[in-house]
């Protein structure tokens, strides 16, 4: 099994979900071998709640913020055959992407599949000024 995928199973362990019961972790992996992991953390105002996805790239891109993010892995023990990102989740991947200049890979998605953030969110949103 890939180490990282490991990483985001260790993490889901650490996730706070008393309101869905659907815990979830992810762990990134950075371009200098750095891994950096995050899990969701639900809040009874269930819009201040945050997944684990952009826990863990906002700690990756705060900490490290000269490293580029190479690869995302996700998981959930509610759905050990793979999961995927929510949309949220896709368009804060596709933003840490351009920010990386690397088209960052999800690992640990349904039928043990990796993509590229590209292939996942092809239109993602983006603001020119």
């Amino acid at each position: 099994m890939d180490p990282l995928l490991n990483s985001a199973i260790e993490a889901a362990m650490r996730a706070y979900a008393p309101y869905s019961d659907f815990r979830v972790g992810a762990a990134v992996e950075l371009h200098d071998s750095i891994v950096v992991t995050g899990s969701n953390q639900e809040c009874s105002a269930f819009g201040a709640s945050i997944c684990a996805e952009r826990v863990a790239l906002s700690y990756a891109m705060a900490t490290y913020p000269a490293s580029k993010v190479h690869r995302i892995a996700i998981y959930s023990p509610e759905s050990p055959e793979g999961i995927s990102p929510c949309g949220v989740c896709r368009e804060f991947i596709a933003e840490c992407a351009r920010r990386s200049e690397y088209d960052i890979e999800i690992v640990g998605l349904k039928g043990g599949k990796t993509v590229k953030i590209s292939e996942l969110l092809p239109q993602a949103f983006t603001f020119t000024k």
